[in-house]
């Protein structure tokens, strides 16, 4: 059963002060955002002359051949994902939402640590393994973007084309996946985006074949204290972000101009034992591929050098003598969740 919301019965009667409520957001944006943007393209103009546009140019397309094929590849796993969670209602399915988010949410560090614990001892550091974190981390984007649209498709047009004769994989080409294809772009170029400008995955798991920008950036700070040149490198990569999310944008607007009204329908149950045997296949996966590598992560602290052991757990509160720690990871948790709160805070005011 669906239900059609349509235009309403007119302009909502909305307070005099909302029509300024715009104006605490563009000075925030302005101040920690257009300032230092104009701080850095000025610094750009400097290091013209002396840029090595061969070699940035050469991390730029690998860069962007590495964010393509790794959107694919979560694309190819996390469509899937996406379809089962949006059509189908079943015991674990919240749950299941819950997981794939998990590793969008964690640090990219903590993920490549894992892949690295996993797949270390067979794969070589390298494109595989930044791919394969890469796919793992964007799951999130795909799921929920995608999903998002296709639980608002109206089923009855898949009914009416199987009613036809049409076979379920001919109904999805045919009928789903068209009216899917502007949040496939969109989810597509914001998934691009994360991978082009990787940072933690790639210096982990990576080699020379799979720098990025953001990774050049990095070097050109921290190591060469060339600012002019990683201020130029900076805007070569804020130019092709731009373009791909106005891509997306793009896409996601013609979307919404060709679906007026929104529907709204019960999700099923899976009635078929082959529906019910494909949705719980589909979810089990999409478990085991999020949680296998946390498992090797936990595993991994649990293990020495001569075996088993809660030596790291047990050293959470102090500072070792002659490392590099500036702190005891306690304390920095401690201070995480502070900038954390803060930061929520603050963008929780001014995106309201």
């Amino acid at each position: 059963m669906a239900q059609d919301l349509g235009s309403g019965d007119g302009a909502l009667n909305a307070p005099g002060w909302l029509k300024w409520a715009w104006v605490p957001p563009a000075l925030f944006l302005a101040v920690l955002l257009g300032a230092p943007l104009a701080t850095v393209l000025q610094h750009s103009f400097a290091a013209v002359e002396s840029f090595d546009w061969s070699t940035t140019l050469r991390i730029a397309g690998l860069a962007a051949v590495q964010a393509v094929i790794s959107a694919v590849f979560s694309l190819a796993i996390g469509l899937p994902l996406a379809g089962v969670l949006s059509t189908y209602q079943f015991r674990g399915r919240a749950i299941t939402q819950a997981l794939v988010t998990v590793p969008f949410v964690l640090p990219t560090v903590v993920i490549a640590l894992a892949f690295r614990g996993m797949f270390g001892s067979f794969l070589e550091p390298g494109f595989l393994l930044v791919i394969a974190a890469h796919t793992y981390i964007n799951l999130a984007v795909i799921v929920r973007i995608v999903g998002a649209t296709w639980q608002q498709l109206d089923a009855r047009e898949v009914t009416a084309a199987r009613s036809l004769g049409a076979t379920p994989i001919h109904a999805l080409v045919t009928v789903t996946l068209p009216q899917l294809r502007g949040a496939i772009l969109s989810a597509s170029a914001v998934v691009f985006v994360f991978c082009f400008t990787s940072l933690g995955v790639v210096l982990v798991l990576g080699d020379s074949s799979t720098r990025t920008l953001e990774s050049q950036i990095l070097r050109e700070t921290s190591l060469l204290l060339d600012f002019p040149t990683a201020a130029l490198t900076a805007v070569l990569q804020l130019l092709v972000v731009t373009a791909a999310l106005l891509i997306g944008a793009r896409a996601s607007m013609n979307r919404t101009r060709s679906t007026p009204v929104l529907r709204i329908a019960r999700i099923p149950h899976p009635r078929l034992l082959r529906q019910r045997i494909l949705v719980f296949t589909i979810a089990i996966t999409g478990v085991a591929i999020v949680l296998l590598p946390l498992a090797s992560l936990a595993l991994d602290s649990l293990r020495g050098p001569s075996g088993w052991t809660l030596q790291w757990w047990q050293s959470l509160t102090s500072l070792d003598s002659g490392t590099t720690r500036l702190a005891s990871p306690a304390s920095a948790i401690a201070v995480s969740l502070k900038y954390a709160l803060i930061s929520g805070l603050i963008a929780g005011l001014i995106g309201v």
